[in-house]
């Protein structure tokens, strides 16, 4: 997730937009909080994801892209 959340943000010369990578391992209420502040895209591990989506922190109602690898 941070590799490919590097990768992204290399891209922000085309675009203003805010990635968050989101990952275990790493202190999930500051995950939750950079996603609150504001994001246009999510770089996540399948297992957080699903923590995210079962705390109500994200929620995929809008969701315009979805990318798996």
């Amino acid at each position: 997730a941070i590799q490919v959340s590097k990768e992204i943000q290399s891209l922000r010369v085309r675009g203003d937009f805010e990635v968050v990578a989101v990952y275990g391992g790493s202190d999930i209420q500051e995950q939750m909080r950079k996603i609150r502040d504001g994001c246009d895209i999510i770089v996540s591990t399948p297992g957080r994801l699903i923590d995210l989506l079962e705390r109500g922190a994200i929620k995929l109602s809008h969701l315009q892209v979805t990318c798996l690898d």
